[in-house]
């Protein structure tokens, strides 16, 4: 037993060993540079997408402080039974103030601080990649899919009707993007 034992650790550790060395060939093939951020993006950030962000983090939250009161009165997904049965109302009031307060609070910190934080950093990132697939939903939807990315970065990219007609499979992509909230800035096509 004990050298099946040891083979099996033993097969296991080259396994794990051959996945992680495949992982950094996969690494390797996505080079990432590092650049400041132009005056446009400054812009583009400060005027456009921190604004939007704030708008739409204050309806949320408005939505969320509106539902504090009846809260209490949903039912759990898996016990079907509310708070206010298991409960005194002002106790489950209490603990939908508390989730509603964490939800707004995260809201905040992945909506509005990340972005303050990427314009003091000045910087972006730009990769290359290949586009591995096209898709179009209807007349409306229109969606490339990356073939390498980096964690933060989305893998599908939105385009209207007339841009997506002119990019094509394994065409290569250069994208500027912030590191910590994945916002891509702008995409331009490399022609070889």
């Amino acid at each position: 037993m004990q050298v099946n034992f040891r083979l099996n650790l033993n097969l296991q550790n080259v396994s794990s060993n051959i996945y992680k060395s495949i992982y950094k060939v996969k690494q390797q093939k996505l080079s990432i540079e590092r650049k400041q951020l132009s005056e446009e993006d400054i812009d583009l950030l400060t005027y456009e997408l921190l604004p939007r962000y704030k708008r739409n983090i204050t309806y949320a939250s408005l939505i969320f402080v509106l539902l504090i009161p009846i809260l209490p009165f949903f039912p759990a997904k898996h016990t079907s039974k509310t708070l206010v049965q298991s409960m005194t109302y002002d106790k489950a009031l209490l603990i939908s103030v508390l989730l509603v307060s964490l939800i707004i609070a995260s809201l905040y910190y992945f909506g509005i601080y990340l972005m303050r934080k990427e314009v003091e950093s000045g910087c972006k990132f730009v990769y290359q990649t290949v586009i591995s697939k096209k898709t179009c939903e209807g007349n409306t939807k229109f969606i490339i899919e990356l073939a390498d990315r980096p964690k933060s970065v989305k893998a599908k990219i939105k385009l209207n009707k007339e841009d997506f007609y002119e990019w094509q499979k394994n065409d290569i992509i250069e994208i500027n993007y912030l590191e910590r909230s994945g916002e891509i800035l702008s995409y331009k096509k490399i022609i070889q």
